[in-house]
């Protein structure tokens, strides 16, 4: 039996191998631009954290963060509210930041609500 379960996370790490190689050979272009990449690697690490937490912790955590844009090696992730985002920053996000960084050693996450967005578009007005 235990044989038969490395069996099956040895193919899931494949697939998700498979999956980060495609998303990263595809077209430089669209990999330039920070929301498109962020878009691409928030795909590839929620499909590894549900994989990784189960059914439950992802719907209760990560089904509904939003990707905003990849800036200064930071994939911003927009949460539901600030309690989601302050739990995750606290228990979860070295986990994330694991799963990032098999795509790119380099990026880290944070994760933040609509209001700490909202705050951060205000600060950027003149």
């Amino acid at each position: 039996m235990f044989k038969q379960k490395n069996k099956t996370t040895a193919a899931i790490n494949t697939e998700l191998a498979n999956q980060i190689s495609q998303v990263l050979s595809s077209s430089k272009r669209t990999t330039e631009n920070p929301v498109i990449k962020a878009s691409q690697i928030w795909s590839i690490t929620s499909n590894q954290l549900y994989d990784f937490l189960g059914d439950s912790i992802f719907n209760q955590w990560f089904k509904d963060i939003v990707p905003i844009v990849v800036l200064n090696n930071i994939l911003i992730l927009q949460t539901k509210n600030r309690l989601t985002s302050h739990w995750i920053n606290n228990h979860y996000q070295a986990l994330v930041d694991t799963l990032i960084g098999m795509q790119d050693k380099k990026l880290t996450s944070f994760f933040i609500s609509p209001s700490d967005r909202q705050v951060m578009h205000e600060s950027k007005s003149p």
